[in-house]
């Protein structure tokens, strides 16, 4: 489960554990990305969307072989569940988007984000909404 920026595991880890006693066949994990929840660096040491998303990585790749993953990322945390399913596709079962940014696959990854900040530039600072 990966979860809105800067949050943290703490936010996620009460529905992981709801997840987990209903699903008792499967292990449920919320990593904290780099710069967020216990992971002790700060934003400024992350240069790249990539290198916040390491630590999902990092799970991903930890897998035993064979073994797949569903992500489900909520806000941003769509962002690195598409992130980290085109990058270890055979690491990943699912990608489930909840409530999330979800990127299309022509454009470039930034476009998301900056679809947001056409919309709220256009509809919040110039008609004043």
């Amino acid at each position: 489960m990966e979860h809105q920026p800067v949050a943290g595991q703490q936010r996620s880890s009460g529905t992981a554990a709801a997840v987990g006693r209903r699903c008792c066949c499967y292990r449920v994990a919320a990593p904290d990305l780099a710069a967020s929840g216990v992971d002790g660096r700060r934003l400024r040491d992350v240069p790249t969307f990539r290198d916040y998303t390491e630590p999902l990585l990092g799970v991903l790749r930890s897998l035993p072989a064979g073994e797949r993953a569903v992500l489900v990322g909520h806000s941003l945390g769509g962002l690195n569940v598409a992130l980290a399913a085109e990058l270890l596709p055979e690491k990943v079962a699912a990608a489930v988007f909840l409530s999330a940014f979800m990127p299309d696959c022509s454009s470039p990854p930034s476009h998301v984000l900056q679809q947001v900040r056409v919309t709220y530039t256009e509809h919040v600072i110039r008609k004043g909404i």
